[in-house]
């Protein structure tokens, strides 16, 4: 039998724990009241069914990664670190390239508006951050839409080239990994997450659009409309705040590392 690999014990490991955080409490057997002072009663049951229902909320999400999401999730970060650290090490070697490469990159950020954005406010500039990143987010995930994986190769070429040619410029001035992990590494890692999760669940768009293409394997696709409700609770339970905290982050934390 195939043992688990470190990565299937971690994700287990969170999952547990999140499954101890969020299992629904029992059901109370009446109304909860307390007294107050003055002798007025206080009804505690609408705020008791409102966390419960938050708490299923996430555990339902969580059950969906886990039978859904998860070896995609796996899968994506494994072929988006092997890339990376190709197109890393090629474009090291070519400075022209390099150039040519950070060119283009610069020249997408000037037409989001993120360049020149130094002495702003910082909740303007994360609030273009948090707009950026969630277009992004949704382009990966409507990538879906297209059948046979297509929007898998054009997700992992493009975070590829872009965290391989910055790491690439961070090297070739003379800088450390460790500055690019440190002035990184506080927002990217919850900005990837979601990031992730979006192309996640258009990886998962496009196997259940591509099973109903072929009448042997359409019975066993998701129906679209299951696939739809889960697509927005997952942007509203997880991507949009993640994003979001992700932007506060690198607009107001990352500087000061500077």
């Amino acid at each position: 039998m195939k043992k688990p690999s470190l990565v299937r014990k971690g994700i287990a490991k969170i999952g547990d724990f999140l499954y101890i955080c969020f299992l629904p409490p029992r059901q109370p057997k009446g109304k909860i009241l307390r007294e107050t002072n003055a002798g007025r009663e206080v009804d505690g049951e609408n705020k008791r069914e409102k966390g419960c229902r938050m708490k299923g909320l996430y555990f339902r999400e969580w059950e969906f990664f886990r039978e859904h999401l998860e070896n995609i999730f796996v899968w994506l970060v494994f072929f988006s670190v092997l890339m990376t650290g190709l197109i890393y090490f090629s474009l090291l070697n070519e400075p022209e390239t390099l150039t040519k490469v950070l060119g283009s990159i610069k020249d997408a950020l000037k037409e989001k508006g993120l360049l020149g954005i130094i002495g702003k406010s910082s909740f303007w500039v994360a609030y273009k951050i948090f707009l950026n990143n969630l277009q992004a987010t949704l382009i990966f995930t409507a990538l879906g839409l297209v059948p046979f994986f297509v929007g898998t190769v054009v997700f992992v070429s493009s975070v590829a080239v872009l965290l391989g040619a910055t790491l690439a410029l961070t090297v070739s001035k003379g800088f450390e990994i460790a500055t690019f992990i440190k002035l990184t590494a506080p927002h990217g890692v919850v900005e990837l997450f979601a990031v992730f999760y979006g192309a996640s669940l258009g990886v998962f768009l496009s196997k259940q659009i591509t099973k109903k293409l072929f009448p042997k394997h359409r019975e066993s696709a998701v129906p679209l409309g299951f696939v739809l409700k889960k697509f927005i609770a997952s942007y509203a339970l997880l991507i949009l705040p993640l994003l979001a905290l992700a932007a506060l982050i690198e607009s107001f934390v990352t500087p000061l590392l500077v």
